[in-house]
């Protein structure tokens, strides 16, 4: 697992370290001054693998504003075309948040397997009092410590999990403030007089102004569904379809990432020389994929540009490339959750198991602004009966922002995940 901060284990400076434990693989690149601040933190698995992390990174990285896939060869079309009618909804409005507070609400969409997720838009994280609705149910607050004492429901300070090394000046000086609500408990999911939930929705409503906000909700079989506030709902509010886009470049060196790491995969050795390639293979395919969502063609079809632009091509010098080629994508805009992420996700899986593509790549980018990023399972035992609870990484954790990850995807289920790793982040 990544954690922010924390310095990289001593050693030697110019040796790369593998750890390989039942089908992952870890890649800890020391620091190196002809390297730049920036790491990828790569996984290496299999789907079927019984260790495998992708689905602990789909389900905890539940608020995502783009998916893009990647689907090489003209094969790459058809999927394509498959692809583009998985739509869904989501609705933008602008409410105070007490509507989240109905009982009846609760019972209907956070309970029996549902999923409700919102996030507050238009809302600058280190000025402005912000939002979030998390699938556990948990309706979370920042507020500044002004609002936090108007408010009087105990909270925490914000940046709490957030290293040291990592926090900004406001942090520090704790003016900001992290109310948690667990919508689920039976203080807001019983009918009838409550005082503790009537005097929670009457500081939401005159305490805190209407905010902006996307919300979405999904059904225990991951399909996207209507929400209603109530029997009398009139609450405005707009209803966003998520609609694939298309686009194919054609006439482009196509890399064979399918063939390179099989060659690679077969071969015996394990040296540092093997970790090298291995590594700088997988920074160059990350840069590759980068050229596509950018849209930079001429690097693509790799074109001598007529003036100066920049001094890199993109070119992934490791891997064979064939000329003459195509690769599509599609791309869906809006607030994404979990679900619709991991239908994508299976439906590239199962193209490239069944050899209908090469290889595969599906690229998430997570809202760059927000006070949790991604929720992660965690141990809160030593002892031999562990249990298990999730715990929000807040803005800063693992990717310092940036908030997104690859899943480069190849025949035999295998596949690795890519995560951007920021200046104040290491691996441990």
């Amino acid at each position: 697992m990544g954690s922010g901060g924390k310095a990289p284990r001593r050693g030697n400076a110019t040796q790369q370290r593998t750890c390989l434990q039942g089908g992952r693989i870890r890649l800890q690149s020391t620091v190196d001054s002809t390297y730049p601040s920036s790491r990828l933190l790569v996984w290496h698995s299999y789907f079927s693998h019984a260790l495998s992390r992708h689905e602990s990174v789909l389900n905890g990285h539940a608020f995502n504003q783009q998916l893009e896939v990647f689907l090489p060869s003209t094969t790459g079309k058809t999927t394509a075309e498959s692809l583009q009618w998985e739509s869904g909804f989501y609705y933008d409005m602008k409410s105070s948040l007490d509507v989240f507070l109905s009982p009846s609400f609760i019972r209907e969409y956070l309970l029996n397997d549902g999923t409700v997720v919102m996030v507050t838009k238009n809302v600058a994280l280190d000025a402005s009092q912000s939002a979030m609705l998390l699938p556990s149910g948990e309706l979370l607050l920042l507020v500044d410590a002004h609002t936090y004492h108007q408010l009087g429901i105990v909270g925490e300070k914000y940046g709490k999990n957030v290293p040291a090394t990592c926090r900004t000046m406001h942090v520090k000086q704790g003016q900001k403030y992290v109310i948690t609500l667990d919508l689920t408990s039976s203080t807001f999911v019983e009918e009838g007089k409550n005082w503790l939930r009537d005097r929670v929705k009457s500081c939401l409503s005159t305490k805190l102004e209407q905010m902006e906000m996307v919300v979405c909700a999904y059904n225990q079989h991951g399909s996207a569904r209507t929400i209603l506030f109530g029997d009398d709902d009139a609450l405005p509010r707009s209803r966003v379809e998520l609609n694939g886009k298309t686009t194919t470049f054609s006439e482009i060196f196509l890399p064979r990432f399918d063939a390179f790491y099989k060659e690679l995969g077969a071969n015996d050795r394990h040296g540092d020389e093997e970790n090298d390639k291995l590594r700088i293979s997988l920074q160059e395919a990350y840069d590759w994929l980068g050229l596509v969502a950018c849209r930079l063609t001429s690097l693509l079809e790799r074109k001598k540009l007529e003036e100066y632009v920049s001094t890199f091509t993109g070119t992934p010098d490791l891997f064979e490339c064939k000329p003459d080629s195509e690769i599509t994508t599609v791309r869906w805009r809006g607030l994404l959750s979990t679900p619709f992420c991991s239908t994508v996700v299976e439906k590239v899986q199962r193209a490239v198991k069944n050899g209908e593509l090469p290889w595969g790549a599906v690229t998430v980018w997570g809202f760059p602004d927000v006070f949790v990023s991604s929720v992660q399972q965690t141990k809160t035992s030593k002892s031999a009966k562990r249990t298990s609870e999730d715990k929000r990484r807040e803005h800063g954790y693992l990717v310092h922002g940036s908030n997104n990850y690859t899943l480069l995807m190849l025949p035999n289920d295998e596949y690795f995940m890519l995560q951007a790793l920021g200046p104040h982040d290491a691996t441990v």
